[in-house]
């Protein structure tokens, strides 16, 4: 199982997202090396994040170093 700080570990590795502290979930943690890669190959996540960049959870979970991606 794994866990990752800041984030909490919710569900198995084929679907596994983070919740950060404001409460916004991301399907990746673009703190790990492994999650950055997929993201970067993941168009849609990348659209769909720069599309509601200015969420206020977002926003609240980046002032306090939690960087996610792929937001549901």
């Amino acid at each position: 199982m794994k866990y990752i700080f800041p984030f909490i570990f919710l569900a198995s590795s084929a679907f596994a997202w983070y919740v950060g502290t404001s409460g916004q979930k991301y399907k990746y943690d673009l703190s790990d090396q492994r999650d950055l890669m997929k993201y970067k190959m993941d168009f849609k996540a990348q659209i769909n994040d720069s599309i509601h960049s200015y969420n206020p959870r977002v926003q609240l979970d980046r002032s306090l170093g939690q960087f996610g991606g792929g937001y549901y």
